[in-house]
């Protein structure tokens, strides 16, 4: 009778530590919406009324400062990897690996561009959850032969009502447990129209009905209390004008082999043995014509951008001072309205981010710029947190999770101590008693 007795004791708390290892877990949804500015919230309160709803809702990182270089590509993979750009090896929208001796692009799918790291929605389906991207960078790509369950090649044309409709299939009715949904704007309209402007003000209206159409469709599926929702963005915008250009003259042509970005930040291999004289060069510019820009050949990158230890990284950098561009003798496009890729200290840069849903504190806002702050390579940590899988090696931090979540999503943190394959081996001992007796 004492061996029963022990043994249904066993049963008890294996029971009991198996439900304390596995907290609800709900589907979870990654918008981004491209170059949202942290401050369009107070610039247009009217036209961003369902944004602004979400803080009360939810949580609010209310000015998150993005990694460095503040472009579309390397930052969407950041939230979607948890790593720096220097981690990742996606330093540019446009980048050249010597290894290669290639050049990338934003149409490049080759695998081994991005197999330095492994997105959220792949980590996902390898731990047994569905997962769906209706677009996100570097999702077109197969990673060892494995791919989320649902994808589509990016076009921009495809409306965002489509988008929504899709997502919202994918989670009430297809058993997706993550899925990515990508806006195009308010990016492409900052860079048409720059961030103030009658266009902005009308295009952020659309982005706010967007987000709004996705919450009303949970609800009228009666999904509101069963997804989290997280919002974020890459970068935000820096309005420009004609009269802070600056151009540099032919005369640095000779010692440059390749020129890999210009304007907000001017990015270039020289040719071989001339790394040095490249420097220089720019350095007398800047001494001489009183340059607003600072130059920099990668190894002495400052190391708060965390950009400087990848072979991508390009060798020489020219960052401009804060409302200026820097172009090359050869650039003749006409300079747009709006810019990103600066400093990422730049408050112009900074993001916003909501989180909403069952897992989620109401009412909670969070500083994302000064030490100590959320970041965006914790994005990643906390979605893994949130789908209860096993993250990939990251850059991120779980410090601030007990300020975001409820006590019962928490707890999933506290649970993970206790392996499953612990409890296993002590149900099966208790299985075993009871039969022996």
């Amino acid at each position: 009778m004492q061996s029963i007795g022990l043994a249904a004791l066993a049963l008890l708390c294996a029971a009991a530590c198996a439900s304390a290892a596995s907290p609800a877990r709900y589907p979870l949804v990654l918008v981004s919406c491209d170059g949202f500015r942290y401050d369009y919230l107070n610039w247009y309160p009217n036209e961003t009324q369902f944004l602004r709803s979400l803080i009360k809702q939810g949580v609010h990182v209310k000015s998150m400062k993005p990694a460095f270089a503040t472009k579309t590509f390397p930052n969407h993979w950041t939230i979607a990897t948890g790593l720096y750009q220097e981690s990742h090896g996606i330093v540019g929208n446009s980048m050249y690996d010597p290894l290669f001796n290639a050049s990338f692009n934003k149409g490049t799918r080759d695998e081994r561009w991005w197999n330095a790291s492994e997105p959220i929605w792949i980590n996902a389906k390898k731990q047994g959850l569905k997962s769906a991207t209706f677009f996100w960078p570097g999702s077109e790509v197969s990673f060892k032969g494995v791919r989320q369950d649902y994808w589509f090649n990016y076009s921009g044309s495809v409306s965002f009502e489509t988008r929504v409709s899709t997502v919202l299939e994918w989670i009430t009715e297809k058993d997706v447990q993550m899925a990515t949904m990508y806006l195009h704007e308010p990016d492409g309209t900052g860079h048409d129209f720059g961030p103030e402007s009658q266009e902005m003000r009308k295009v952020l209206k659309k982005v706010d009905d967007t987000i709004r159409s996705l919450f009303e469709g949970l609800k009228a599926k009666k999904f509101s209390d069963k997804v989290n929702v997280l919002i974020v963005s890459d970068h935000g915008m820096m309005g420009m004008t004609p009269d802070k250009v600056i151009r540099l003259n032919s005369s640095m042509d000779e010692l440059v082999d390749r020129v890999l970005d210009s304007g907000p930040l001017l990015a270039m291999n020289a040719k071989p043995g001339k790394r040095k004289q490249l420097v220089e060069y720019l350095n007398n510019q800047v001494r001489q014509r009183n340059l607003s820009m600072r130059v920099f050949d990668k190894d002495s990158l400052p190391e708060r951008l965390h950009y400087a230890k990848n072979r991508r990284t390009p060798e020489v950098l020219v960052l401009p001072d804060q409302g200026y561009l820097v172009l090359t003798s050869k650039d003749t496009k006409p300079v747009s309205s709006g810019h990103h890729g600066f400093d990422n200290s730049y408050s112009d840069m900074r993001v916003p981010m909501f989180a909403v849903g069952p897992s989620f504190r109401q009412g909670v806002e969070l500083n994302g710029v000064n030490d100590g702050s959320f970041r965006q390579v914790d994005i990643y940590g906390l979605m893994c947190h949130l789908l209860q899988i096993r993250p990939q090696p990251n850059n991120g931090s779980g410090e601030l999770l007990p300020q975001m979540l409820k006590s019962s999503a928490r707890s999933a943190t506290r649970a993970s101590s206790w392996h499953p394959l612990f409890g296993l081996i002590f149900l099966a001992w208790a299985l075993q008693k009871l039969i022996m007796t």
